[in-house]
């Protein structure tokens, strides 16, 4: 009970459900459209896709990648265009190798 009594006040508890080790409490945000989904057994479900779409621009995690993901388009335009005017572009295949195996090794684990 000591950690309800220093919960955060953007978070409201709950009635344990029957799902849960008795006497356990869930902490849910305050924010309606937050807690609306941590009610929820599901999380998304099909038939708000368009409501997901629209929210993409609000999202805090495009704000974190948007520089990133921003520069690599560009690069990959640059790319693009100096492969259309026919600029060879060699890549050698050996850091290309190293880095397909370290992706498939963070996949795995």
């Amino acid at each position: 009970s000591s950690v309800l009594a220093r919960a955060p006040s953007r978070f409201v508890t709950r009635a344990p459900s029957n799902r849960r080790a008795p006497g356990a409490r869930l902490l849910l945000p305050t924010d309606p459209l937050r807690r609306q989904s941590a009610v929820r057994d599901s999380r998304y479900r099909s038939q708000d896709w368009l409501a997901n779409i629209l929210s993409i621009p609000a999202s805090r995690v495009l704000r974190r990648i948007g520089f990133h993901l921003t520069a690599n388009v560009i690069w990959g335009a640059v790319v693009l265009v100096l492969r259309s005017k026919g600029v060879p572009l060699k890549v050698p295949a050996l850091p290309l190798t190293i880095l397909g195996g370290f992706l498939s090794l963070l996949l795995v684990y």
